[in-house]
C-alpha cells in the first residue's frame, strides 16, 4: 500500500535493535494507518452530506406561516429568546393571518394581521429577486379547513419556497399546536381517533400524523415541532403529586379558549428550540420573557428543570423523516453557505431555505 503524502516519510527501521511496535510495517502500523484513512473518508462523507438534521450553531433565519399561535411563539422573545441564552441568534419572521388555517392564508395571500419585521409577506420573502436566505419554515395548520386542504395549502406554499432561491434548502417544519379548550379537556381532545384527510382538521395526536404523513409524499424531509404534544405531557405529568409546583393541570396551560398562557408559550418555545437544533433544551436558564403580564400562568424556576426534561422526551419520542431523505446539500453548497454567513443579521449568503405550499380555507 503506498502512503499518503501527507503522513509523512515512513520512520526508519534499520535492524532489529528497533522495537518491534515502532517498525513501520507491523501490524500497529497497518491499523494506524487503516484508522487514519477511515477518519479522513468519514470527514469528506460529512462534507459530502452536509446538514442532515440538527442544525449548526451559526444563526439561523427562521420564517413562519400560521396565525395568532405562530406570533405566540415568537412573542416577546420566544425561540430568539432561549436560543439567546446559549449564545445561538435567531431572525425570526412570519406571514400570520389571524385566526386562519393555511388554506385561508393560502386563498387570501396578501392578507396579513401583523406586520413581517425582517423578510417581508410570504411572496415577498420568496420572491425570484430575494436576497435573505432562510433556514428554516414553519407551517401551522388549525381549525377552518379539512386535513386535505391544509395538505393542499401545504404544497402551494412549499411550492411558493422551493420556487424562490432563499427558500431552495430550507429545512420545513410543521407547527403542531394544541386543540382548543371548546373541543374538551386535553388529554381526551388530543388523544381523539375522529380524524382523516377528508375530515375538519382539529388538533390531535392523530390529526398531525395524518397531516404529516400526506406532506411526507412530497416533502420526505419534513419534520414537526410537537408542542402540542409537549403541553400534553406536562399536563399528564403534573397529575405525579410533587414532580411541579406550578402545574396543576392542562388548564394551566391556556390564558383563553386557545392561545397559551406564558406556561403554554415556555413549554411551545422549547419543543421549537429542542427541534430546531436537535438537543436537549436543559440549563437554558431563565423564562423571565415567559411572564407577560395578563397571559396568565407563568413558568416557576423550580420547574424549569422538569418541564425542560419533559420537553425534550417528547420531542425525542417524535419519530423523524428517513435520515438518508434527509440529505440535501453537496459539499460544495455547504462551504459557500458557511462562507457566506452574516454574523449580524444571521443571514446566510448562499442557499439555506425552506419550501412552502398552501392551499385552503379557514378561520378562528
Amino acid at each position: 500500500m503506498l502512503r499518503p503524502p501527507f503522513l509523512g516519510p515512513r520512520p526508519p527501521c534499520p535492524s532489529l535493535s528497533v522495537p518491534l511496535a515502532f517498525c513501520p510495517n507491523t501490524l500497529r502500523d497497518v491499523a494506524a494507518r487503516h484508522r487514519t484513512m477511515i477518519l479522513i473518508a468519514l470527514v469528506a462523507l460529512w462534507l459530502s452530506l452536509g446538514p442532515v438534521h440538527v442544525l449548526s450553531a451559526a444563526p439561523l433565519n427562521v420564517y413562519s406561516i400560521g396565525n395568532s399561535l405562530t406570533v405566540d411563539l415568537r412573542a416577546s422573545g420566544g425561540v430568539e429568546f432561549l436560543s439567546s441564552a446559549e449564545g445561538r441568534t435567531v431572525v425570526h419572521d412570519y406571514h400570520v393571518r389571524c385566526g386562519s388555517s393555511l388554506s385561508g392564508i393560502v386563498a387570501n395571500i396578501t392578507q396579513t394581521c401583523v406586520p413581517p419585521l425582517t423578510f417581508g409577506t410570504l411572496t415577498e420573502a420568496f420572491a425570484a429577486d430575494a436576497t435573505s436566505p432562510i433556514d428554516v419554515v414553519t407551517l401551522q395548520p388549525f381549525y377552518g379547513a379539512t386535513i386535505r386542504q391544509e395538505v393542499a395549502a401545504a404544497r402551494t406554499i412549499i411550492d411558493t419556497v422551493r420556487a424562490s432561491d432563499a427558500g431552495r434548502d430550507a429545512r420545513i417544519f410543521v407547527y403542531a399546536t394544541w386543540p382548543a379548550q371548546a373541543d374538551g379537556p386535553l388529554h381526551q381532545a388530543w388523544a381523539s381517533q375522529d380524524a382523516s384527510l377528508d375530515s375538519p382538521f382539529r388538533p390531535s395526536r392523530k390529526a398531525y400524523e395524518i397531516f404529516l404523513d400526506a406532506l411526507r409524499q412530497f416533502e420526505p424531509t419534513a419534520s414537526l415541532i410537537p408542542a402540542g404534544h409537549a403541553w400534553v405531557a406536562v399536563a399528564d405529568a403534573s397529575a405525579t403529586p410533587g414532580l411541579f409546583a406550578g402545574v396543576n393541570s392542562g388548564t394551566d396551560l391556556y390564558r383563553d379558549d386557545v392561545h397559551a398562557s406564558n406556561l403554554g408559550r415556555y413549554i411551545a418555545g422549547l419543543a421549537a428550540y429542542s427541534s430546531l437544533y436537535g438537543k436537549s433544551p436543559k440549563g437554558l436558564g431563565s423564562a423571565w420573557m415567559y411572564s407577560i403580564s395578563g397571559y396568565g400562568t407563568a413558568p416557576l424556576p423550580t420547574d424549569y428543570q422538569q418541564l425542560q426534561a419533559t420537553t425534550w422526551q417528547t420531542v425525542q419520542a417524535v419519530p423523524e423523516p428517513d435520515s438518508m431523505a434527509i440529505v440535501r446539500i453537496t459539499a460544495a453548497a455547504l462551504a459557500a453557505t458557511r462562507a457566506g454567513r452574516d454574523p449580524q443579521a444571521g443571514k446566510m449568503r448562499e442557499g439555506q431555505a425552506q419550501t412552502m405550499r398552501e392551499h385552503g380555507e379557514a378561520g378562528l
